[in-house]
């Protein structure tokens, strides 16, 4: 049992790897958002490799024979058997995992140039665990979202608030904002290639970092630009929670390459009438592109992602995870 849940890991793996290639390939040609010239498209291939390589070696998504050392060898290969021998890889008694310890929660900062810091919360324990991306409405906080998140996650996943920039640079207490989906898109590939080097660099919350593909969750503001920007990365994001707004956008090629690309489930809450209107028609599109998605009501919510909001989608998750 243990060697076909390793080799299933593989193949899951070499998935990842296909369609990071093939989102890599979409950049040169320009067919993602940002990545429109020459600086930009090779960050965006930059970022495409680091998580390649992140989803293989360092998460351990892939079995031993497709991970590659530092000299660009396979280890099979470096062992002098074939790369596709996986069976003698799986062989390989595997590595001894030291007894849990239960660490604390803390909260990190990730500084983040031309952005606030964003923030990295780990729940108490030693676990590696899936990551959570969230971002803010207009006017929120990182530490709003940390705080809201790892209490309806509780110790499940580890949390990655975007801060985006302040209102107002004289008062940054004010709140902040994304000025677009395109900042949000270059904050965001920042962060996941400050992340990645963190699990290079064993900084100290290294260990507790999973491999793509991550999770999205985001309110308001947060919601509308982070759509817009992960509808064209399946490959990462394959699971978006989107909060009264992220129904910009989806038309119906979009949803399509967004399904073609690995995105799986999207769920949109509503407090508001005006957002469920308007998540209904983009529910539409995704259904017909073949995603599973849902649209929820929450009456007397308003905009608002606590209170009722929050209550409904804390009974919702099961469904979208």
């Amino acid at each position: 049992m243990a060697l076909r849940r390793r080799s299933e890991a593989g193949k899951s793996g070499v998935r990842m790897r296909q369609r990071v290639v093939r989102w890599a390939d979409r950049s040169r040609r320009g067919g993602v958002m940002i990545g429109r010239d020459d600086a930009e498209r090779r960050r965006v291939d930059r970022l495409a490799r680091g998580i390649a390589v992140w989803s293989c070696g360092l998460g351990m998504a892939c079995a031993h024979a497709s991970e590659t050392p530092r000299d660009g060898r396979t280890r099979a290969a470096a062992s002098g058997s074939s790369a596709g021998d996986v069976s003698a890889a799986e062989a390989q008694p595997e590595a001894k995992v030291p007894p849990e310890v239960k660490a604390p929660a803390q909260t990190w900062t990730l500084e983040v140039e031309g952005f606030s810091p964003a923030l990295v919360y780990t729940p108490r324990g030693s676990a590696t665990l899936p990551l959570w991306f969230v971002a803010h409405g207009a006017g929120g906080t990182a530490e709003q979202q940390v705080e809201y998140w790892s209490r309806l996650l509780r110790d499940q996943y580890v949390i990655v608030a975007l801060a985006g920039v302040p209102l107002s640079r004289k008062q940054p207490e004010q709140g902040h904002y994304y000025t677009d989906h395109l900042a949000l898109g270059r904050e965001l590939d920042e962060v996941i290639e400050k992340l990645r080097d963190a699990a290079q660099q064993g900084v100290p919350y290294a260990h507790r970092l999973g491999p793509p593909p991550f999770m999205f969750g985001g309110y308001s503001q947060g919601a509308t630009m982070g759509a817009l920007v992960l509808i064209e990365r399946p490959e990462i994001f394959q699971r978006l929670l989107l909060i009264e707004g992220g129904y910009e956008g989806w038309t119906k090629s979009r949803a399509q390459r967004y399904q073609a690309g690995g995105g799986q489930r999207v769920l949109w809450v509503c407090g508001t009438a005006s957002c469920l209107r308007r998540a209904e028609s983009a529910a539409q599109a995704a259904r017909h592109a073949g995603l599973t998605v849902q649209t929820e009501w929450v009456d007397g919510g308003g905009h608002a992602y606590w209170g009722r909001v929050e209550d409904r989608v804390t009974e919702l998750l099961p469904w979208l995870l």
